[in-house]
């Protein structure tokens, strides 16, 4: 594995890569930027999965305006991943 930044070879030692101590110590900006990325991606994820497990039990329970719910809750799901994954490639 290199560092997506200086290119340096690192060892596989960890599966959070941006927590080596190589981002650490020379990339700790970067380090703080993505550990932070992560914990935000994450936090918004769940909830999001939870409203979409219920409006999907709602419209297939009961049907009717659970319908509409059921797609904004896709569309608002699909734009937050779209938004969060052009955030990380900026």
């Amino acid at each position: 594995m290199r560092c997506t930044i200086c290119r340096e070879k690192l060892p596989h030692n960890t599966p959070r890569w941006w927590r080596q101590s190589h981002y650490q110590s020379l990339h700790a900006d970067y380090a703080r930027s993505i550990g932070r990325w992560y914990r935000n991606f994450f936090a918004l994820l769940g909830p999001f999965l939870l409203a979409l497990i219920l409006a999907e039990y709602l419209w297939f329970s009961y049907g009717g305006f659970y319908v509409v719910i059921a797609g904004a809750t896709i569309i608002l799901f699909i734009a937050f991943c779209i938004y969060e994954i052009d955030y990380l490639l900026r």
